[in-house]
C-alpha cells in the first residue's frame, strides 16, 4: 500500500485523506492544463481559418481542430 506518511506514522484515515488530496490535486492540474489548451486553440481560430484556405496547410488546421474536438468530447 502507498504510505504517504513516512516510517509508519499516521492512522489509516490520515493516509486515506492524504492520498485523496494528492489525487485531487493531480486531477485539478490535468483539468487546468486541458482547459488552457482548449482556450488557446479557440483564441487562435482566425489563424486556423487562414491555414484552411491553402491546400498545403489544410492538414495542419485539421489536426488542430481534431485535437480541439477530442478535448471537448473528453471533458
Amino acid at each position: 500500500m502507498l504510505d504517504f506518511v513516512p516510517f509508519g506514522f499516521g492512522n489509516p484515515v490520515d493516509v486515506f485523506l492524504a492520498a485523496l488530496l494528492y489525487l485531487l490535486s493531480i486531477t485539478l492540474a490535468v483539468v487546468a492544463i486541458k482547459y488552457a489548451v482548449m482556450l488557446t486553440i479557440v483564441d487562435t481560430i482566425p489563424l486556423w481559418a487562414n491555414l484552411w484556405i491553402f491546400e498545403w496547410t489544410r492538414k495542419i488546421a485539421m489536426v488542430v481542430i481534431d485535437l480541439l474536438i477530442g478535448l471537448w468530447l473528453l471533458g
